[in-house]
């Protein structure tokens, strides 16, 4: 994350919460300063996105290490929705009746009724 990427997430940060609307540009600076270096390593859409939804979930302002564990949690989000099943696998029918007949599902003679209703 670079300072100008970091200075936009302190922003989003700083405009979202009223009571720090009593801070020092230096103090906001040093919040940048202190940002671009705690989140150099990482992508700045994902801490937009932890810091995002800190904003929504939480009435207090994070501390840096509250929203470096929240960009945790928004990188194993999204390595979960990435690798959730999307279109349709053709495969999927093979695959079920494969797995039923070795479970022995439906290879019972169909008799028309339920076992219950007999």
């Amino acid at each position: 994350m670079t300072i100008k990427q970091a200075a936009e997430v302190v922003a989003l940060i700083h405009n979202s919460y009223p009571i720090d609307r009593k801070a020092t540009p230096a103090e906001l600076s040093a919040r940048v300063d202190n940002y671009a270096v705690m989140f150099a390593d990482m992508d700045v859409e994902i801490v937009k996105q932890a810091a995002r939804r800190w904003i929504a979930t939480s009435k207090y302002m994070p501390t840096v290490q509250e929203l470096y564990e929240a960009c945790s949690t928004v990188e194993y989000i999204n390595a979960i929705e990435s690798n959730a099943p999307g279109e349709y696998d053709a495969h999927y029918d093979e695959y079920l009746d494969a797995f039923c007949k070795w479970i022995g599902f439906g290879c019972e003679p169909d008799s028309g009724e339920l076992p219950y209703e007999k």
